[in-house]
């Protein structure tokens, strides 16, 4: 069953922080977190992830920045392990017109040790519309294992190419203020 829960209505916290950054917590992880909207909580018990969706106060349908934060829990059915969920979108380095996957590299999530890659897609929006414009997505995402290593966390930039490095610095004080609660 998926639920999607409004701000208001999920069990995260939102505690005082410093310099525009707050602390979000919920029962699966909690980090710093900007000024921006927490746009949707999902808890997907049937397929086993759990997600927060973050919207930049200046996203924009043609320069979107957004910031994901998902758990994958033990026996999720999408990913396995860190390893298949890094070959699920594009494993090593891959370039398809326009659309290219950086291989994963030793990282940090918080006090964590992590993988991060980077990607680039291009998209026409509207889909299916003989106006629409071509973006040029980035993301940026960083996998932490849980403290079983029996699920992970997926912290996620997806943005624009045009505002991608201004909230690359948001998604980095995000990245290390992160603190597993699995």
């Amino acid at each position: 069953m998926i639920k999607l829960l409004g701000a208001v209505l999920c069990s995260a916290v939102v505690l005082a922080g410093t310099a525009g950054f707050k602390t979000y917590k919920n029962g699966y992880f909690s980090t710093s977190v900007p000024g921006w909207t927490l746009s949707a909580v999902t808890e997907d018990e049937e397929f086993g992830v759990y997600s927060t969706e973050l919207v930049s106060p200046d996203s924009t349908r043609l320069a979107p920045a957004m910031i994901y934060v998902s758990y994958y829990a033990p026996g999720n059915a999408l990913y396995a392990d860190i390893p298949g969920f890094i070959k699920g979108m594009g494993g090593g380095a891959v370039t398809v017109k326009g659309n290219s996957v950086k291989p994963a590299v030793r990282s940090k999530a918080g006090k964590y040790s992590a993988k991060a890659f980077e990607s680039t897609q291009v998209k026409f929006i509207p889909p299916d519309s003989p106006d629409a414009k071509e973006v040029r997505i980035r993301e940026k995402h960083v996998l932490v294992a849980d403290s079983k290593k029996k699920g992970f966390y997926v912290l996620r930039l997806f943005a624009g190419g045009s505002v991608y490095e201004k909230n690359l610095k948001v998604f980095n004080e995000v990245v290390a203020g992160f603190v597993r609660l699995k």
